[in-house]
């Protein structure tokens, strides 16, 4: 065609660090306290998550899902996986795409997102601002297909007497900037159960990746031991029970996993590594603790509970945070979530956030440095992960790497190392906790779930998901009012994903196209270039 000259731009590289959204900052900032929290309570292989996301921030429920219930075994015999949550033709998001796809191809019905909003009613968090692949775990489909336009009567279009023909379409009804300034000063929320005094309790969440839990268990015996597969929740304490804890001539019992912060504990079933175990009443009448690094089980009885306001009065914690795999939205506020773990008012003593410089490389050569609040205040809320720097996941080489790492906790003197990353990030980690059990490393590790396809299993919405889906939305959303507004301009947009693309599915609900061509939908239909190129010349 003569004058067609294509201009490609990726969108990739604009998807690792914009400015987190609202909902990404709580979600960094809880996911921060919880693997502070999990590290504190002695929880060694588990990737920090919160569930009920449709509520607001102060209602999520904060959990912990065990990294090798994510695994699967790895091709060719190779190291174990973790296998990406599939967005199959069946699922209610790619349900709710077919119910209005023909919709779009034949009318201008699209919507303009505009950009992310920090405050105002975006801001706000309601659920109508969340992703769809949020909201069709908790809204009615039919609502959702007639708010992406099915049933609706869109205005007549204004037809143009031009030379050829043209129709004008008819809307049916965004150094230190000053936001990066404003963004320093927002709080991001946190789930009001970790404000208050809470436990940690099982969570019988049915599910398993890997098929086979005898495989899992032989590759790794010391975080398979002792059901150390259950999930853990984190609950608010009632108000009866903490009565009951406060009763003194109750004798202690042995503590578990189960504890309750920052005033009580709870024992249980689950067993790994205690944080600390009981050792003499003081004379305030309360438990002292005793920090223990071995890795035997403690089986208790769940629902004993002791105060456990010496373990955080008594202890200088020191945790890592490495950045493993590709930065992304969030990463600041996770770091944010840790620092302000770290130095809750219950403690005596701050905790030390002990940052690892460069990722993989600094965790293996020793580069880290101490965080403190000055250098922190310029990064809050804000995109980029130039505080800590980071390596690819590619990096993730070989066995020889866990001695490494294992040298540089113990002579930073970690209590806990926090590593953020996705998939292919976190088969790795689990790898390393189980080596840190196994030489008895004390140091716990605890995963954070950032990967902006949101496609780890079991986890609700990773990190990252919903500010890289508005990002896109709005650039796809401009481009979409701008060919409606010239007539003659035709916008094909690549959306970074892999083949099986959540983020292509929420971007097209979001903006609603002409067209969306999407690898799986095309393998199932079995289109080849002429088909798909007959289905684009058709509209």
């Amino acid at each position: 065609v003569k004058g067609f000259m294509p201009q490609p731009h990726s969108l990739r590289h604009l998807a690792w660090s914009p400015m987190p959204t609202p909902l990404d900052c709580s979600l960094g900032f809880a996911l921060g306290h919880i693997a502070g929290l999990l590290v504190q309570c002695g929880a060694n292989g588990y990737i920090a998550s919160v569930t009920d996301m449709d509520r607001e921030p102060a209602r999520w429920c904060p959990l912990a899902v065990p990294m090798v219930r994510l695994l699967e075994p790895g091709p060719g015999g190779g190291p174990p996986t973790v296998q990406r949550r599939p967005l199959t033709p069946e699922s209610e998001l790619c349900s709710l795409w077919r119910r209005v796809r023909d919709l779009w191809r034949y009318q201008h019905s699209c919507r303009q997102p505009g950009p992310v909003q920090y405050w105002g009613p975006g801001g706000d968090r309601p659920l109508a601002w969340a992703t769809y692949t949020l909201r069709v775990l908790y809204t009615d489909l039919e609502l959702l297909a007639r708010e992406a336009g099915l049933g609706v009567d869109l205005p007549a279009p204004l037809p143009v007497p031009l030379g050829r023909p043209c129709k004008l379409v008819r809307r049916s009804e965004a150094l230190l900037s000053p936001l990066q300034k404003w963004r320093n000063t927002y709080q991001a929320s946190l789930p009001k159960v970790l404000r208050s005094r809470f436990r940690l309790v099982e969570d019988h969440r049915k599910g398993r990746v890997c098929a086979d839990p005898a495989l899992m268990h032989r590759s790794f015996p010391n975080l398979c031991r002792s059901d150390n597969l259950k999930a853990i929740k984190i609950e608010s304490v009632p108000d009866e029970v903490s009565v009951l804890s406060m009763l003194p001539e109750r004798p202690p019992r042995q503590p578990g996993l189960h504890r309750d912060g920052p005033g009580a504990v709870s024992s249980g079933s689950l067993g790994y590594p205690d944080i600390a175990s009981p050792k003499k009443r003081g004379a305030d009448g309360e438990w002292d603790y005793e920090p223990s690094i071995h890795s035997s089980s403690c089986h208790g009885t769940a629902g004993a509970h002791s105060d456990f306001t010496a373990l955080l009065r008594g202890t200088d914690s020191r945790v890592g945070i490495a950045v493993l795999g590709k930065p992304g939205p969030g990463v600041n506020n996770v770091i944010h979530g840790l620092v302000d773990y770290l130095n809750l008012h219950q403690r005596a003593i701050p905790g030390t956030l002990v940052c690892i410089a460069m990722g993989i490389a600094g965790l293996t050569g020793g580069h880290s440095f101490e965080l403190n609040a000055e250098t922190l205040a310029l990064y809050c809320n804000q995109g980029g992960c130039d505080l800590l720097g980071q390596s690819e996941p590619g990096d993730l080489k070989t066995l020889g790497d866990f001695a490494a790492c294992a040298k540089t906790v113990i002579e930073k003197k970690l209590d806990g190392l926090v590593i953020w990353g996705g998939r292919n990030v976190h088969a790795w980690t689990v790898r390393l906790a189980e080596y840190f059990i196994e030489h008895k490393v004390p140091t716990r590790v605890v995963g954070v779930p950032a990967s902006t396809q949101s496609d780890l299993p079991m986890v609700e919405q990773t990190l990252g998901y919903d500010t890289v889906c508005k990002m896109y939305a709005s650039l796809v959303g401009n481009l979409a009012t701008q060919a409606a507004s010239s007539g003659k301009l035709w916008c094909f947009a690549r959306i970074p994903g892999r083949s099986i693309s959540h983020i292509a599915a929420e971007v097209a609900l979001e903006t609603h196209p002409h067209v969306v061509l999407m690898a799986a939908e095309l393998e199932q239909q079995n289109l080849g270039l002429t088909e798909v190129t007959q289905l684009i010349c058709n509209i």
